[in-house]
């Protein structure tokens, strides 16, 4: 039977119902939890707009903000005063000043940013900014917080990059515990010395939730000039989570002296709202903002140009064991500034199809310099091409080989944490990569 127009509105109104239950389903609203009452009040006592946006925990992301209304293209979304923002001005015009411009020695933005935030957090509730802070996270899911177990199970270039941010932790550390002794001769901060996960929190607040904008003011007198002076912590608006499938504009409006958010990407209501960090790879989110995203269209798995020579190598030289001369090859690839050596959900990156077209010319083809026709962007010669697809795909077999085992070692931990589990999907994204570029050639 054909549904009558009151059928139909009936089945859309359901339709609508149940997606309004979906989506509270995977998320919980936190907005009437005492600390998100107290910020929201105090939002919007100093002239925050944030239009229909809600904190709520997700299942797949944690705490974010949803919406209760949709948005369309072009609707502004937060809009947030000046004097609620946490820059080097407002840490200069606080009773931190005569410290930093009578300290020795220069501290980079991150760092003045961090002092700001340390002392304000010891001030408790006496603190102006005691609701923003009181919604801060207390520590992070980034390597810098994994246990020694966790870190061994990181892939290798991870590993390194994480070492170097510890230290990297440490130096800073080290610089500002002796601001913080230099700031008792002014009497700040008259307790205990600056522990190590007292800063490692600011730095961590800094470092994933600042926005990135250059200010008319500058403060660069007063600050090392290593780092530029563009950090801004922005209350409610550092909720936001990240999705590289998303488009939304921030900056900074002088017309009514905001920091305003405006959607590219509609948003229907009860979706969480996200914002576009950048085009970042899960690795480096995972390291510097303590999360992985499904299916990353920026991640990457980086192949080795050492790899890929010897796999080249081995192939030809059993039909050209004389003539190959894999040491002029090799320079051809460096002289032509071919560096990226990955492969995405994309397929090979050109840098690295060249260079195993490179590889793959036989002598003579070599020896008449057909490479500089590959590297203008022309056809490969088609006995190349099937050579160098060859060792594309042994290449990748054996990647997939390792990631593979890689993922069954990981599984294979008794104790699952959520740091395991995000190592675990890092593994399984390369599988699906290599899976995916193998598919393809």
């Amino acid at each position: 039977m054909a549904a009558t127009p009151h059928g139909q509105a009936q089945n859309c109104k359901g339709r609508r119902y149940r997606r309004k239950q979906r989506k509270l389903v995977n998320s919980e609203n936190i907005s009437h939890e005492r600390k998100h009452i107290e910020l929201q009040q105090w939002l919007s006592q100093n002239g925050v707009k944030y239009h229909h946006l809600r904190p709520a925990n997700f299942k797949t992301t944690g705490r974010g903000l949803m919406t209760v209304k949709a948005y369309k293209d072009g609707d502004v979304i937060i809009s947030i005063p000046k004097k609620l923002l946490i820059t080097t001005q407002v840490a200069l015009e606080s009773e931190l000043k005569d410290v930093i411009v009578r300290f020795p020695k220069k501290l980079t933005a991150r760092l003045i940013i961090c002092a700001f935030l340390i002392i304000e957090k010891m001030k408790g509730s006496s603190s102006f900014w005691a609701p923003y802070i009181r919604c801060l996270p207390e520590s992070f899911d980034t390597p810098a917080y994994f246990t020694e177990e966790e870190l061994s199970l990181l892939p290798d270039s991870l590993q390194v990059k994480s070492k170097e941010q510890r230290v990297k932790i440490q130096q800073e550390f080290r610089k500002l515990k002796q601001f913080f002794r230099f700031a008792k001769e002014f009497n700040i901060c008259k307790g205990e010395e600056l522990s190590l996960s007292f800063f490692k929190w600011a730095w961590f607040v800094v470092n994933t939730r600042s926005l990135y904008m250059e200010e008319s003011y500058s403060a660069g007198r007063y600050l090392d000039p290593s780092e530029k002076d563009v950090y801004v912590l922005a209350p409610f608006l550092d909720l936001l989570n990240h999705s590289p499938e998303v488009d939304v504009t921030g900056a900074y409006n002088p017309s009514n002296d905001c920091y305003e958010i405006s959607t590219v990407t509609p948003f229907h209501r009860y979706d969480q709202v996200f914002i576009y960090y950048g085009p970042h790879d899960n690795k480096t989110l995972l390291l510097d903002y303590g999360f992985v995203v499904p299916s990353n269209p920026h991640s990457v798995v980086q192949i080795s140009l050492d790899d890929v020579v010897k796999m080249s190598a081995g192939h030809m030289e059993s039909t050209f064991p004389e003539d190959y001369a894999i040491e002029e090859r090799q320079k051809v690839i460096t002289e032509n500034h071919l560096w990226d050596f990955s492969c995405s959900l994309n397929g090979l990156s050109w840098h690295l199809a060249i260079c195993l077209d490179i590889l793959c010319l036989d002598p003579n083809q070599f020896g008449r310099e057909e490479w500089k026709s590959i590297v203008a962007g022309h056809e490969t010669p088609d006995n190349c091409k099937d050579r160098s697809t060859r060792v594309a795909k042994n290449v990748l077999k054996q990647y997939l080989e390792e990631t593979s085992k890689k993922c069954q070692e990981i599984s294979a931990v008794g104790h699952q944490t959520d740091h395991i589990l995000m190592v675990l999907q890092l593994f399984h994204e390369e599988e699906e990569i290599l899976t995916n570029c193998l598919s393809k050639l």
